[in-house]
């Protein structure tokens, strides 16, 4: 998947989508920051992925920028705020990109799709590839920081498309709530360490027998 920036807004994807996966979804997410704010984080982003999160300061994304840091820091605050900001705005921009496909009722090819479009999309990020790479303990740190935030917002946005799969016989009937849960730390795991072997392939092996009805 391309890391381009979407044509469209959010509020006009929304608007006219209505997916039950990708409007839950959407919903459990932290709102973007605004879009002036674009010209610091693309600043920051590139910082990260050239020194790491851990070693970039405030002062390296006003060099970046050619502003003093003065400026950048009452515009974006501290790095841990800029890394917040950067993360909502990329998780914002990468279900725009899932809107612009076409996407049916859930079932289990579907949810491997999803799956492996996320994976690829997150570890092709210039940050997170950094982050792997050579900051893998304090990348650690600040995942399980959030981990638990997020995966609550996974589930609660996964979890009622799961559900409707379920009651139109598209997938087995389990509880959708421990199939959001694991499926969100198949994702985790698969984020940090991929799967030998073609990647899809090997979610199909998984996921399709537990999913099917």
């Amino acid at each position: 998947m391309s890391n381009n920036k979407p044509s469209l807004s959010t509020e006009e994807l929304k608007s006219r989508y209505r997916t039950p996966i990708l409007t839950a979804i959407f919903e459990g997410m932290p709102p973007p920051p605004p879009p002036e704010l674009d010209p610091y984080l693309d600043a920051a982003a590139r910082c990260f992925a050239r020194y790491g999160l851990s070693r970039t300061s405030v002062q390296d994304v006003a060099n970046e920028m050619g502003y003093n840091r003065a400026t950048v820091y009452r515009k974006i605050g501290t790095v841990d705020a800029i890394s917040r900001l950067l993360f909502a705005r990329e998780v914002d921009r990468f279900l725009i990109i899932l809107t612009q496909r076409e996407w049916e009722p859930p079932w289990p090819g579907l949810i491997v799709e999803l799956m492996a479009d996320t994976i690829e999309y997150v570890r092709a990020h210039p940050v997170v590839a950094k982050l792997l790479a050579d900051e893998m303990d304090s990348a650690a740190v600040k995942l399980a920081t959030n981990l638990a935030s997020t995966r609550d917002q996974f589930i609660a946005g996964f979890a009622p498309p799961i559900t409707l799969g379920m009651q139109i016989g598209l997938l087995a009937q389990r509880d959708p709530e421990a199939i959001a849960e694991w499926i969100f730390r198949m994702l985790t795991s698969s984020i940090a360490l991929p799967p030998v072997g073609d990647l899809r392939q090997v979610l199909s092996e998984v996921i399709v027998p537990v999913l099917s009805p």
